[in-house]
Order: C-alpha cells, then structure tokens, then sequence
C-alpha cells in the first residue's frame, strides 16, 4: 500500500466520520468508482482509532469534567453518562441480529446511493428550525440512539441522523452536536476492539509507521472536521449538507446502473 494511498484514505475517513455525507457510504462508493481495494482490517482500526481521538481531543474538557463529577456523584454528571450508555443500546443490538445482512449491502452501490439521498433528504429537512424544549432526556437519548442504530447501514449517515433527531426532539445545537458526538465514543472504541478481536494478523500488510500514520491523519482531519460540523450547525448551515448527499447519492446510482 502506498503512502498516498493511505493518506487518501485517512482523510477520506476523518472528514466524512463527523461531516453528516456517511463515512461507509462514500468508502463503499470510493471503492468501486476509484478501483480502491479494500483498506485491511488494520487499517480499518486505526483508522477508527484515529476518529475517536478527535472527539476526546476536541471534547477532553468537557470529558474530564463528565467523568470527575460522575466520580463524586453529582447527579447531573450521572444522568448525563447514563444517557450516553443507553443510547448505544439500539447500535449495539441491530448489529448482532442484523450484522450478515448489512455487511451484505457493502457491496451494493446503487442500494448505497439510495440511502445517501435518503441522508441528504433529512438534512434538507432541517431547513426548518426546530423548536428548543428542555435539555438531554432518556427518551431524547434512546430516539437519537435508534438513529444512530439506522446509521450502521451504509449510506446514512450517523451525526447527520443523531443531529436530525436532536433537533427535531427539542435540543439546542450545542447540546445535540456534543452529544451526538460523546455518544459515538463507545459505539467506535466497541466496534475497534470487535475488529481487533477479529483479526488475525493484527499488522497486515501496514507497518506499524503506516499505520501511526494513518492514526494521526484521520485524527487530524477529523477534529477539522469537529470544528467544521459545530460552527456550521450553530449557523443553521448543516442543511446543506444535504445537496451535496443528494448529487453523491444520484451519482452512485446512475453510474452503476
């Protein structure tokens, strides 16, 4: 693997894991207009691993303080924490029934260039402000948590998903965008040890600069990312986000049918 390639692929991974166009959507895209070959399950991880270090890089204030006030128990910080657990709930469960049958549609362009419009069609309903209600709830978790559940499929993507349904729930766009990102730190840090559980070569065909690499790359790009999504969701903007998923989505579909 070159290093261009790798790099290439970092970036792709770092900018589209936060960005709501869907990471998997544009890998599985990428791979069959492009030629790509598979990145290796090595790869995968530290690419994963390079993503998860930028929301707790990007949020490690708001991190420490969660877990020392959960420590002392204050009750906020425990509510807070319990939400987060719970909404990994649905991700957690729709990938042990439903895991054959979604890794399935990694292979199927066209299905993901449908699920991509899909995406854009609920970012640009977003052009519509909700109204703000009240702060984080178990239901607001669990409905955001049933979101990012429908996510794992590829071509929907998961903070496109989770911010829709936190903003639609009543949540204001810090709560929603800081939540919808805490709550993807134990959904990736679950989905990198199942892969590296899986593994049976644990190097692959990357050396281990490759994949420090590809770790630092995807960390970097994704916390540009981070900040990217915040000011353009504290604007009003993410809706547009949903133009550019809509000619991605239509584009997949018509080029591989």
């Amino acid at each position: 693997m070159t290093t261009l390639k790798l790099i290439l692929l970092a970036i792709i991974q770092g900018l589209t894991e936060f960005l709501p166009v869907s990471s998997s959507g544009h890998l599985v895209i990428g791979k069959h207009l492009l030629s790509l070959d598979s990145p290796g399950a090595s790869l995968e991880i530290a690419l994963h691993a390079g993503t998860l270090i930028a929301i707790l890089v990007y949020y490690r204030n708001r991190i420490a303080r969660l877990i020392r006030d959960a420590i002392t128990g204050k009750r906020d910080a425990l509510h807070y924490a319990m939400v987060i657990c719970v909404s990994a709930i649905p991700a957690v469960i729709v990938y042990f029934l439903c895991h054959d049958a979604i890794e399935g549609l990694f292979d199927k362009p066209v299905i993901v260039g449908g699920l991509l419009c899909a995406t854009g069609l609920v970012l640009l309903s977003m052009r519509v402000g909700a109204q703000q209600s009240g702060g984080l709830t178990i239901a607001r978790g669990i409905a955001m948590g049933f979101g990012q559940a429908f996510a794992l499929l590829p071509g929907i993507s998961r903070s496109g998903m989770t911010i829709a349904i936190g903003r639609r729930s009543g949540l204001s766009p810090e709560n929603t965008v800081e939540f919808s990102l805490l709550m993807a730190v134990p959904v990736l840090a679950g989905a990198t040890l199942l892969k590296s559980f899986g593994t049976a070569e644990p190097h692959g065909d990357v050396t281990n600069i490759g994949l420090l690499l590809g770790i630092v790359v995807a960390g970097a790009v994704g916390y540009l990312a981070i900040v990217c999504l915040v000011k353009a969701l504290r604007a009003g903007k993410l809706w547009l986000f949903g133009f550019y998923c809509l000619v991605a989505g239509i584009a997949a579909i018509a080029v591989n049918l």
